[in-house]
């Protein structure tokens, strides 16, 4: 049970943090957080306030979920180890 807790964990942490395929293929109006920070980016100036501050916004829920889990993860990931 732990590996799968593990699992499903750090896949939900890898497509928080997808960038380049939602980038290709989502529309103009729909888009998550990643790209989202992305358009504060513009050809006379960048706005690094709202972008820095979409980035905490973007890396909270994930950072919140494995304070939350942290025990589960470590039983996970060395239930395989060798002692």
């Amino acid at each position: 049970m732990p590996g799968i807790a593990v699992t499903v964990i750090l896949g939900f942490m890898f497509c928080w943090n997808a960038f380049n395929y939602p980038l290709m293929l989502a529309g103009r109006q729909t888009f998550p957080v990643t790209v989202g920070a992305i358009q504060f980016i513009s050809y006379e100036q960048v706005l690094w306030g709202k972008m820095a501050a979409a980035t905490i916004v973007a890396a909270l829920p994930q950072l919140v979920l494995s304070l939350m889990v942290q025990k589960c993860i470590v039983r996970g990931l060395t239930m395989g180890a060798v002692k």
